[in-house]
């Protein structure tokens, strides 16, 4: 029971690992864009 422990954990953690990347992706992409057009406020 141990193996399968140890395999749903590191499942779950690289699902929260893609999904913080996947958002991380998308707020420097966001970033970017503003930084282009000049309109941070």
């Amino acid at each position: 029971s141990k193996a399968f422990e140890s395999t749903s954990f590191s499942q779950g953690s690289a699902i929260a690992l893609i999904t913080v990347l996947l958002l991380s992706g998308v707020a420097v992409y966001y970033l970017r864009q503003l930084m282009k057009t000049g309109e941070v406020e």
